[in-house]
């Protein structure tokens, strides 16, 4: 049987407050230690570097953008 999710269906305040909190204080607790593995122990990522790759980023984001060229989330 096939379900779908219709326009009805409402996400109460308190989950989606209660995940935005959850995910916040995992950052502000274990991010620090996630950003100093993956910038120094799996590769050596300098400033300038650092900037380059999200500078990239950003210019291809916003080149996709103005183009209406649509991009999915890679999972």
């Amino acid at each position: 049987m096939h379900r779908s999710i219709t326009s009805s269906f409402v996400i109460p305040k308190w989950v989606v407050l209660s995940a935005y909190t959850a995910i916040s204080l995992g950052t502000v607790f274990g991010g620090w230690r996630i950003v100093k593995t993956m910038g120094t122990s799996i590769t050596k990522i300098r400033e300038m570097e650092g900037f380059c790759s999200n500078a990239a980023a950003a210019i291809v984001l916003l080149g996709t953008s103005h183009f209406g060229i649509p991009l999915a989330p890679r999972m």
